[in-house]
């Protein structure tokens, strides 16, 4: 299965915008793609490669979808590209907390956080161009400040290959912020102010203008028992970039 994750949350004040139905768009956030087609990108970052599983990121512009090519990916020792269809495979020993940057002319910073455990792993990141950025911020009358960083963190039940949305988990994070907004599919925007998450909706909250830094999700589960430490607990948001954070969450003796 290959995850969507949405870095920006204006898909759906693009629905909105053009009057489509949310079932139609095209862009569902755990649509199952076929994402396993040859790549001249595969990197290795561990050296066992008898044990390494796979995490293949595709990128694609948030607006327009269209394939991010030729973009740096930078992850550990390892530099390489994204191919002409937006796609990068690196290999991981299993159970590893990875981070990866990736750089474009035409798009910020992306520092991208998430675990990948003992099966191979896709997902898609629908990132948003520096100019998109801007527009959609004027549209929801968000002043972006271009000094602070816009961090977005998923929380999901379950394996990376196989979690689930949370509904009513809150996301806030140790420092300053100018808003949070989570999906609300009954919003004009599709968007709203706040930090938890909706029934039916992704479990994501959307932070911007954030003080750059060292970043640590504070997260409160509906399940009191929950953990939620698979993934980078503490990250980076350097200034003027973009932090994508995905963190899972499990129950002991669930």
């Amino acid at each position: 299965m290959t995850r969507y994750l949405l870095a920006f949350p204006a898909l759906a004040l693009l629905i909105a915008c053009n009057g489509d139905d949310p079932a139609d768009s095209g862009v569902e956030a755990d649509a199952d793609t076929d994402t396993d087609a040859d790549s001249d990108t595969d990197a290795d970052t561990d050296s066992d490669t008898d044990t390494d599983v796979e995490f293949t990121g595709g990128f694609f512009e948030f607006l327009s979808g269209q394939e991010v090519e030729e973009a740096t990916i930078t992850a550990g020792d390892v530099v390489t590209a994204t191919d002409a269809d937006g796609f990068v495979t690196l290999s991981y020993a299993p159970n590893t907390d990875i981070e990866i940057l990736f750089e474009h002319e035409d798009f910020r910073d992306f520092y991208i956080y998430n675990h990948i455990g003992a099966e191979d792993y896709a997902i898609n990141y629908l990132v948003p161009a520096t100019g998109t950025i801007a527009g959609l911020g004027a549209i929801m009358g968000i002043t972006i400040d271009t000094s602070k960083a816009i961090v977005s963190v998923s929380v999901r039940d379950g394996a990376p290959a196989s979690s689930d949305y949370v509904e009513g988990v809150t996301i806030d994070l140790d420092a300053a912020y100018d808003v949070a907004l989570i999906f609300d599919e009954a919003a004009n925007t599709g968007l709203a102010a706040g930090n938890t998450t909706l029934e039916g909706e992704q479990s994501t909250v959307i932070f911007v203008n954030v003080e750059a830094g060292d970043l640590t999700p504070v997260i409160t589960h509906p399940d009191e028992a929950a953990t939620c430490t698979l993934g980078s607990e503490t990250f980076n948001a350097p200034a003027g970039s973009y932090a994508i954070s995905s963190l899972f969450c499990s129950v002991e003796g669930g």
